[in-house]
């Protein structure tokens, strides 16, 4: 797999958040936690958390090859590791295949890890742009649109009432993940991240033309995991459920 530097950390840092990286073979991590809670403990739970996550993945696509292949949903394993498991539930309803949700995953599982153990009281997990945050004060997230007149020059407006909550971003421009649509960006607001992440990469499979960015956020709108959404396709946006857009 081709590298692609993650330019847009470089916007991640300062604020109230400490960052660092947390890499365990292909995933990578940037974690931001407040600066008065850091501690080198965490960073290692971080680091091990990621690596158990990967070790139950790893063995259970090596029993089940279907679940890396596969396009389509799985059916619901209860016996499955609790990664494998999230990344089948919510990519049932979205109809995309399991590993759809993976990014997302590793960000929401991780970062229920690390609230749970620690206590912190605001965290930012975020993998390859998928994150999942829990949070005090509101946050903007930037939304990257490739080659889009729009691209980095709009942002979602998170607040603490929403979270925590994943927004996760698909694009079938830009990026290496697979993605049968073309529009420049999709982004999905959800309580769960491996959801946001699922249903970014089925909404975007939908859209190859603006005109089908308001039918697709509409049917976004009718499932009640799900939000909001703002969908991207070369000069238009269209947007549904709870988001407030700001201008970067």
């Amino acid at each position: 797999m081709k590298y692609e530097p993650r330019l847009y950390r470089e916007d991640m840092s300062g604020g109230w958040f400490r960052y660092f990286n947390v890499v365990v073979e292909e995933t990578d991590l940037q974690i931001g936690i407040l600066a008065h809670e850091y501690t080198e403990n965490i960073v290692c739970a971080a680091e091990q958390k990621v690596s158990a996550l990967r070790a139950d993945l790893k063995m259970y696509i090596l029993l089940h090859p279907e679940f890396l292949m596969s396009h389509s949903p799985l059916v619901e394993d209860v016996a499955a590791p609790e990664i494998a498991y999230r990344m089948i539930q919510h990519t049932i309803d979205a109809f995309v295949g399991p590993m759809a949700a993976v990014a997302g995953a590793f960000a929401e599982l991780t970062g229920e890890f690390l609230c749970s153990r620690f206590g912190l009281s605001e965290l930012i997990v975020e993998n390859g742009g998928d994150i999942w945050m829990t949070l005090c004060k509101p946050v903007v997230v930037r939304i990257d649109a490739g080659l889009s007149f729009l691209s980095k020059q709009v942002g979602i407006e998170i607040v603490p009432a929403q979270t925590p909550c994943g927004i996760c971003t698909s694009s079938g421009t830009t990026g290496h993940s697979f993605s049968y649509g073309r529009a420049d960006a999709v982004s999905v607001i959800s309580s769960s991240a491996a959801k946001a992440d699922a249903w970014a990469t089925a909404l975007c499979n939908q859209i190859s033309k603006t005109s089908d960015l308001e039918r697709v956020v509409l049917v976004a709108q009718q499932n009640k995991g799900i939000a909001g959404v703002a969908a991207i396709m070369n000069d238009t946006m269209a947007v549904c459920g709870n988001i407030n857009l700001r201008k970067i």
